[in-house]
């Protein structure tokens, strides 16, 4: 199996897994993915998603400013989590 193919299917289990409510192993399925497919912005979306559920506002914040490229800071989903993440935290 290629690559691609085996991203895909480990993708489509973190999506499964994140809507059965299994949100800390999507988190891990998510970051395997994301070690492997940094560029991939709807991971990285769901990956937000997943700690956000975890209530890990810290580790979004950090991943945000860290890891998102400069079109990706554009896009105003980001800007939403952004604002969820700080709003969790306390700021």
């Amino acid at each position: 199996m290629d690559s691609f193919k085996l991203a895909k299917e480990k993708y489509n289990d973190a999506v499964a897994t994140f809507k059965n409510g299994n949100y800390k192993k999507a988190e891990e399925l998510l970051n395997s993915l994301l070690e492997k497919c940094a560029e991939y912005t709807e991971i990285k979306k769901l990956y937000i998603e997943s700690l956000l559920q975890n209530n890990k506002p810290k580790e979004v914040l950090a991943f945000i400013s860290q890891k998102l490229n400069d079109e990706e800071k554009m896009i105003e989903e980001f800007d939403y989590y952004t604002a969820k993440a700080m709003y969790f935290n306390g700021e």
